[in-house]
């Protein structure tokens, strides 16, 4: 009896194998994947694919990685055509990117962010941008400091290598909870190529559907700030006619909403900002800090005013505005219906309070 039964549980596990499980070397990674708009009208969707190729050792010199795309009516059509000219079955597990180009993100989202969203095999995790002037073209460059499959494609997005005051991380997870959520709007990094390097120092606003605006680098430095509460950025202006750098350490912002004068609700955003300063060519006493200080906070809130109202004009709220206002009020669904006729006549303000820490190593 235990002899049939053992020959019964072996049958059983060599059915399962054969039908759910494949060997690793039957396999091959999806390491990024792109989509973009073709010139195909029959067949409206381009999709990019780029896969890791096992390699015995690390050679930076050797392209490891190898780049198929297909155009489809459907972006499960071009996986499909995809897998037609692989040899190993497409493996998501360790799919780090996602970028979506310029021409899908000016037109609507939603179909790749719901295939995306929908495939249970596609970590919500990985990181999400906006590939100009395609994602295809984003995809194929080899990066020289890469030294293995598309490893520098994800410390540039995710900033688990080099930080920048101008790179907006965004995962796909947080990208698709801002497109369905009322009263915060998605946003997404901006990559390009230049010179064999990864160019990411803007930021794409979204409203739920397609591309409202492309910051320029420095208001995404100002929209990061704000966003993250991100300290270790640089503020660059001119006192006595001399380049004056500051290095912000310590930033905290909070945002408050008063709407007891209906005709002109306000939006305060106060942010506090702590630096050293890192570059300035004439001595700096104790004693002078604070027109410094006074003059950097101008600026700053000139700065931060201009975004707000610009974002404003352009009907979007990546801050969460909305959210706040939904979170702090208790009507029910009329909320949303009283925001959207709050928020494009909000006034904003902007408080803005720096103080200097130090003047570095030089006194």
């Amino acid at each position: 009896m235990k002899t049939i039964y053992l020959l019964v549980l072996c049958f059983t596990m060599a059915i399962q194998s054969g039908c759910a499980f494949k060997d690793i070397d039957k396999r091959i990674f999806v390491i990024a994947i792109g989509v973009d708009k073709s010139d195909d009208i029959n067949n409206p969707y381009r999709v990019t694919l780029k896969l890791a190729l096992p390699t015995q050792k690390l050679d930076p010199s050797v392209n490891n990685t190898q780049i198929i795309s297909e155009n489809s009516k459907t972006i499960t059509g071009a996986i499909g055509r995809i897998t037609a000219k692989t040899s190993k079955d497409l493996n998501y597990g360790l799919l780090e990117a996602c970028v979506l180009g310029e021409s899908i993100v000016n037109e609507n989202i939603n179909e790749p962010l719901n295939w995306l969203s929908r495939r249970f095999d596609i970590p919500m995790e990985g990181m999400v941008a906006l590939g100009k002037p395609n994602a295809e073209t984003v995809l194929k460059m080899k990066p020289r400091s890469e030294n293995y499959s598309g490893n520098a494609l994800f410390l540039s997005l995710s900033e688990s290598g080099s930080i920048s005051s101008f790179t907006v991380p965004e995962h796909l997870y947080d990208f698709y909870r801002r497109t369905t959520e009322k009263g915060v709007d998605p946003y997404l990094p901006v990559i390009e190529t230049e010179n064999e390097v990864y160019k990411i120092d803007t930021a794409a606003l979204l409203d739920k559907q397609k591309l409202k605006v492309i910051l320029t680098p420095d208001e995404t430095r100002v929209f990061k700030e704000l966003l993250q509460s991100y300290p270790h950025f640089e503020i660059t202006t001119k006192m006595v006619d001399q380049p004056f750098v500051l290095t912000i350490e310590q930033l905290k912002s909070r945002y408050t909403i008063y709407t007891h004068n209906k005709n002109k609700p306000i939006i305060h955003v106060t942010v506090q900002m702590r630096g050293i300063v890192e570059e300035f060519v004439n001595q700096l006493y104790e004693e002078n800090w604070t027109k410094f200080e006074k003059h950097v906070e101008q600026e700053e809130k000139t700065k931060i005013s201009s975004l707000l109202k610009k974002l404003q004009k352009n009907g979007i709220d990546p801050f969460g505005f909305g959210l706040l206002y939904r979170a702090t009020r208790h009507e029910g669904d009329k909320e949303w219906e009283q925001w959207q006729s709050i928020y494009p006549e909000a006034i904003f303000d902007v408080n803005v309070k720096v103080s200097i820490l130090g003047t570095g190593a030089i006194k």
